[in-house]
């Protein structure tokens, strides 16, 4: 059950509502949206509630577990449409896109998103889709965990650090692949004892993170897709030896 869907408890006065989780759940993700990077207690969470702050563990067991609800309550909305056949490929390159797209849309629980290892449990659904097309393009069990937790790495580690990396006054509205503009800001001199680089400047300069993110995914999947050649080439030729 998510936090939103559970049923809120009647307010105790005409003035307060009463504390639940999910009243501070939400809290917690108000206090990241407008601090994104900040540490996030629970005395910062009780003043903008206006309680104590041993009445919140009433409601979450700690710190882990409050971080953990405000991650679900964040990323309960997202739902990957992916397509249920076509060439895998395509289909991981759509589940890798459309997942940036989502993480975007909650950049305050960016640092939230590698809570338990390499994966939120928040996002269990989102990879159970990327596994089913793993399974389809041929790969079987170990191969297809691994090739599954490479490109989720991939694409939550590369939006983890690409909104980490925003400035605090970014403007919301503005295209995700927005660069930071580090290598516009440089000049040949800055890199004067890096010839190769300084020559290289105007390249780097015009690359946004959009083209860095769609090209790294097409270099992972088609790495994937030749181990994968491999792999089905080693089993037919198992298969012939055993015949």
């Amino acid at each position: 059950m998510t936090p939103r869907q559970q049923a809120k408890r009647v307010a105790r006065d005409g003035t307060r509502p009463g504390l639940t989780r999910l009243r501070i759940l939400e809290a917690g993700l108000r206090l990241l949206e407008r601090c994104p990077g900040t540490e996030l207690s629970m005395r910062s969470l009780a003043q903008e509630l206006g309680a104590a702050p041993m009445s919140l563990y009433r409601h979450v067991r700690n710190r882990e577990d409050l971080l953990e609800g405000i991650n679900l309550l964040a990323l309960e909305s997202i739902k990957l449409e992916i397509p249920s056949d076509g060439e895998w490929r395509a289909r991981a390159r759509i589940w890798m896109h459309s997942l940036r797209r989502e993480l975007h849309a909650q950049p305050a629980v960016a640092p939230l998103l590698r809570l338990r290892g390499s994966l939120a449990p928040t996002l269990f659904q989102v990879l159970d889709t990327l596994v089913r097309v793993m399974l389809d393009a041929g790969f079987e069990r170990r191969e297809a965990a691994l090739a599954c937790r490479e490109v989720a790495w991939f694409t939550m580690s590369f939006v983890t650090n690409e909104i980490r990396n925003q400035p605090l006054n970014d403007d919301s509205n503005a295209p995700i692949g927005a660069d930071l503009g580090s290598f516009e800001q440089l000049s040949t001199q800055d890199l004067s004892d890096t010839p190769e680089l300084a020559a290289l400047l105007p390249a780097f300069a015009e690359i946004d993170i959009d083209e860095i993110f769609t090209a790294a995914a097409d270099h992972l999947l088609d790495g994937l897709a030749r181990s994968l050649e491999a792999t089905l080439a080693t089993r037919a030729g198992v298969q012939s030896e055993g015949s």
